[in-house]
């Protein structure tokens, strides 16, 4: 059976406006510019922040190194069955950051 003119408009008019809402949900069109430039988020980060530290950087990789290790080790010595899911939750947050760090660190130099 062949659709009709009127019903075929009906389901390209419904289709677009389905289209429109998925995009537009809560007022929010991810489609649009921001309200607001890059050099507007500069601005509202102090400028201590942009300034680079190898130093610094290298502080935080040998703490994460070592809140990893410490938590190995604790987990070790308690080797309880209520003890390692939870390590393995806080274990990942700080692998996390090693990926994290492995992925980026160009930026840190």
């Amino acid at each position: 059976m062949a659709a009709t003119d009127h019903e075929v408009e009906e389901a390209v008019a419904k289709a677009r406006e389905d289209d429109k809402s998925r995009r537009q949900v809560d007022g929010f069109d991810a489609g649009k510019a921001p309200p607001f430039r890059i050099g507007d988020v500069r601005a509202a980060v102090p400028e201590h922040c942009w300034r680079k530290s190898p130093w610094r950087s290298l502080w935080y990789v040998v703490r994460d190194v070592a809140v990893v290790v410490a938590l190995g080790a604790a987990a070790a010595a308690m080797d309880s069955w209520a003890v390692w899911p939870l390590y393995w939750a806080v274990q990942g947050t700080m692998f996390w950051a090693f990926f994290v760090l492995g992925h980026d660190w160009y930026l840190l130099l």
